[in-house]
């Protein structure tokens, strides 16, 4: 098993509690709670920005009104989206399957393994490993807690400084797990 110093301000996942809220429960250490609202007063300093922008736009200029009325609400929807998933990003994805937990341990660890991902906790009730970094990706933390024919899978950014929300690989991850454990089952 790996050291998990690097790994975003996870440490042990209380697995009782998780299961209930459906959100990742762990003690946290007081990274993440700057981590959180820092990406929060950022987001909403950007979106204080974007609206003076707009407001000294001079909209009857050809190049002004393209910004005004094109790139400025894209980045407030994107930075609003961003910031949805910054605010959810503990939440679980639930996974159906017919397995056990001991079958879904055994399973789970094998496709984490041939992925090459890095497993930094692995015990009875849940998985925790980070993905490859990549050139345009810092990596990913994955925690999938076992429970009878049921996976639930958490997805974070694996910077160690601000955890920048995790747009869609969260999605992408899950169904990359239903569809190899459909497939060998």
């Amino acid at each position: 098993m790996a050291s998990t110093e690097n790994m975003a301000y996870i440490n042990e996942v209380n697995y009782q509690d998780t299961i209930r809220k459906k959100s990742i429960v762990f003690k946290s250490k007081w990274f993440d709670l700057i981590d959180s609202f820092l990406v929060i007063v950022m987001s909403c300093f950007f979106i204080v920005c974007l609206i003076l922008i707009f407001r000294e736009a001079d909209l009857n200029s050809p190049n002004d009104s393209f910004v005004a009325y094109w790139i400025l609400p894209f980045a407030m929807v994107f930075t609003l989206f961003s910031l949805y998933k910054k605010i959810r990003e503990k939440r679980l994805l639930i996974i159906e399957t017919n397995l056990n937990k001991i079958e879904a341990r055994k399973e789970i660890v094998h496709i984490v393994e041939s992925w090459g991902w890095k497993i930094y906790r692995n015990n009875a009730n849940y998985l925790q490993a980070t993905t490859g970094m990549g050139l345009a990706d810092w990596g990913k933390q994955v925690i999938i807690i076992y429970a009878d024919k049921k996976l639930f899978v958490n997805v974070m950014s694996d910077n160690p400084k601000i955890r920048m929300p995790v747009l869609f690989s969260d999605k992408s991850i899950k169904k990359d797990i239903e569809r190899q454990i459909t497939a060998s089952h």
